[in-house]
């Protein structure tokens, strides 16, 4: 019941965080998209983090392609796993329709103390070899929830005496335009197929 609670009061605020920070669009201002298209795209501030390959991952590295952005943690029982297979999907549709716009598909782990890098380079290419898995510590994540109102929450699990634990956090997957910008959202729970047929219609409109 907690973390139920939990979930949907992140789910809450999330969507408050878009009508009061970025401005939304409903999805029928594009024909046939359901993802939540921001209006006016802000483009993100400077942060640090590491990629898989121990590379420095920052705001340079999400310029110059679109970026499928989600987050989440590799002991995640249910809803990490399914998300990144649905990507996976995505990301063989997308080469399967030839779709030319550059993309890139990144995991941003919101636990860092299990979340090695080692540990994520043997989690995350599992679903992709081509996905990306990014990690830091918690000061130098919150540099970039914060502009993406992304929230995550560690919950005890008081079933485990071991000490192990949860963490509650926003599912959705963000889209992060060539210009380092926060472009839209997708909310869950995601379909690959609506995914893709989103991302054409957006892309293809970037004008802004």
């Amino acid at each position: 019941m907690y973390a139920a609670g939990m979930l949907a009061a992140m789910a809450a605020g999330f969507v408050l965080y878009l009508d009061l920070n970025s401005g939304q669009a409903p999805s029928s201002q594009l024909s046939g998209v359901q993802a939540t298209v921001i209006t006016n795209p802000r483009s993100l501030e400077p942060f640090t983090l590491h990629d898989h390959k121990g590379e420095p991952f920052t705001l340079s590295s999400l310029q110059g392609k679109w970026t499928f952005l989600n987050f989440g943690y590799t002991y995640c029982p249910d809803v990490c796993p399914t998300t990144l297979a649905t990507l996976a999907r995505l990301n063989a549709g997308l080469e399967k329709k030839g779709v030319e716009a550059p993309y890139q598909f990144v995991f941003v782990s919101i636990d860092p103390e299990r979340d090695t890098r080692e540990r994520l380079a043997d989690y995350v290419p599992y679903f992709s070899p081509g996905f990306i898995g990014v990690r830091g510590e918690d000061g130098d994540l919150k540099k970039i929830t914060g502009q993406l109102g992304v929230l995550y929450i560690r919950v005890e699990d008081k079933e485990n005496a071991g000490g192990e634990y949860l963490m509650d956090h926003t599912a959705s997957v963000m889209l992060i335009d060539p210009q380092g910008r926060f472009r839209a959202v997708f909310s869950a729970p995601h379909k690959a197929s609506a995914m893709l047929n989103d991302f054409r219609v957006i892309a293809s409109d970037d004008t802004r």
